[in-house]
Formats: structure tokens, sequence, C-alpha cells
């Protein structure tokens, strides 16, 4: 009965953060963070840390230790940029156990993104200046 108790105090309690670069509170139940382990997740590591190295600012990461002992970690996605949406989906996949690329795969993703983000703003730009 006691290990029952336990479970649901844990289940009922919530976590407060404020994430980087937010002025934002957020109050989380603690059942609602998931927890992951695996092929696909040490793989999606992988992937957030090469692109972290890589210098873009569209994904960062943030650990919480919390009272019982145990730590949180928390993948920050900007939805504003094409690596923020890129690993939020990669991170759901991995979630359900979907492994992704390799890094070197994911970041060449990337940056033909950027590239084709960078040519359709200058042709914009280039219309407009038409007119």
């Amino acid at each position: 009965m006691k290990n029952n108790k336990q479970s649901r105090v844990r289940d009922e309690s919530i976590l407060l953060y404020i994430p980087p670069n937010s002025d934002q509170l957020l109050a989380i139940p603690r059942s609602a963070i998931q927890h992951a382990e695996g092929v696909a997740m040490d793989n999606f590591g992988d992937i957030f840390l090469a692109v972290t190295k890589a210098g873009y600012d569209g994904v960062s990461v943030d650990q919480q230790r919390l009272s019982d002992g145990t730590y949180i970690v928390a993948f920050i996605f900007d939805q504003r940029t094409i690596e923020g949406r890129l690993l939020q989906v990669l991170h759901k996949e991995a979630l359900n156990g979907i492994v992704s690329n390799s890094p070197e795969t994911v970041l060449k993703r990337i940056r033909e993104e950027k590239k084709n983000e960078h040519c359709i703003n200058n042709s914009a730009k280039e219309g407009g200046q038409n007119e």
C-alpha cells in the first residue's frame, strides 16, 4: 500500500520550470513528463549534441535535479528556426522508439533547408525592390 501512495503522490506533484531565454513559468504535472531510454533516445541525444555543437541557436537543453534526487532533462525547441522544428519532430519520433538518421545527415539537412530559406528570402526581397 505504501508504494501505491508514494506513486500517487509522485504523479500529483508539479514541476515549476522557467525555460532558458524565456519569461514564462511552466507548471508541469510530474505524470506528464515522459521517460524514455534506449537506442532511439541515445541516437537523438547524439543528434541534439551535434546540432548544439554546430552553433545552431534554435535548440537548447536544460537539466534540473528534483527533490527526490532524480534528474529531468528538458529539450527546448525554438519553432521559429529550422533546426528547432526539425529536432522537435525527431524527438517525438525518438520517444516512440524510431531511430533517426545520423547526426551528420541531420546537420546536412539543416544546412540545405537554411540555404533554401535564405534563397527564398532573397528572392522575395529582390521581387519587392523591382516594384
